[in-house]
């Protein structure tokens, strides 16, 4: 959600890329509370009410960066996901239906991001997110005002440049959309794919 947002219940997810030279170290805290490691999205069920969300990453030489953002949560979250507010009949209780697909690209292309095309039954926000052996991440976020579809770069995480500059023959990776529309309905889709030479 954007700074000062208003939002429904339902899981609150924040995804963002991080770019540097060097290996740089992410921690993440909502509430001021206490800071753990994170590395290109967070998520959470928050209780009605006002939230802050924050997230440093610093690099080799101490350098730090920090995002932080301001939500407001309109209800509180339900317990239960299968029936997100059992007193209201009309209210959405249906998960959008997610698709992913990538098409061929080069293992040259991926230092500017691995590119995934992300389909989704109705307007829907959330990460992206692809990894393989070895710790590598390329980390993304989609945001789709309606029905349709979008192509979101996923931009890699220190490691995956690593990689990417020894010049792997191939590349194996596993990507997972975590998305909620409107109504806080979330899903996962998952896609494997193999980027070659």
């Amino acid at each position: 959600p954007d700074d000062a947002a208003k939002v429904a219940k339902g899981n609150v997810t924040y995804g963002w890329s991080v770019l540097d030279s060097t290996d740089v170290g992410q921690s993440c805290s909502w509430d001021g509370g206490e800071a753990t490691a994170c590395d290109g999205s967070a998520s959470k069920v928050l209780a009605k009410g006002g939230h802050t969300f924050r997230m440093v990453a610093t690099d080799a030489a101490g350098n730090s960066s920090e995002l932080s953002r301001k939500v407001t949560v309109l209800a509180d979250a339900d317990p239960d996901p299968d029936d997100p507010d059992p007193n209201d009949p009309d209210a959405d209780r249906t998960a959008p239906t997610v698709k992913l697909s990538s098409k061929k690209q080069k293992l040259k292309a991926l230092r500017k991001g691995l590119k995934v095309k992300v389909r989704c039954s109705e307007a829907c926000a959330g990460t992206v997110v692809a990894k393989a052996a070895g710790g590598i991440r390329f980390n993304g976020s989609a945001r789709l005002a309606a029905e349709g579809s979008s192509v979101v770069r996923l931009k890699p995480n220190a490691r995956a440049k690593k990689a990417l500059r020894s010049s792997p023959r191939s590349l194996k990776l596993k990507v997972v959309s975590n998305l909620a529309d409107r109504a806080g309905n979330s899903t996962t889709s998952k896609l494997k794919t193999r980027i070659r030479k």
